[in-house]
């Protein structure tokens, strides 16, 4: 990501399973997140719905494991752990990050204010 775009000045961005491909890479989850935080009007905040890998409670941790799997064995994509994507989130600066389970195996929404 170059530059702002559209989200210059949002007070809230949404990115709904597509982060995990971008946050594979410790250089450009930096760019990316780093770059949508600047963006961020003040007190504004980036929400990303994706999946985490091997989640840790049993009710979700079977669907989460084959996904986990189908994500690494057959695509190339490393899908972070919940704490993996927190440091993610912390390394591009945001302040806080909170995690809310969404009801999907293994899902998660991560809400990382500025």
């Amino acid at each position: 990501m170059t530059g702002p775009g559209p989200v210059a000045g949002a007070e809230a961005v949404l990115a709904c399973y597509v982060m995990h491909d971008i946050v594979a890479d410790d250089r450009t989850a930096q760019n990316v997140l780093g770059t949508l935080r600047d963006a961020l009007a003040p007190g504004g905040f980036l929400a990303v719905a994706d999946a985490v890998s091997y989640a840790p409670q049993p009710e979700e941790r079977r669907f989460s494991g084959l996904f986990t799997y189908l994500h690494s064995a057959f695509m190339s994509i490393h899908l972070p752990s919940e704490q993996e994507w927190l440091d993610k989130f912390a390394t591009a600066g945001f302040a806080r990050t909170r995690t809310v389970p969404i009801g999907l195996p293994g899902g998660r929404l991560f809400v990382a204010s500025r």
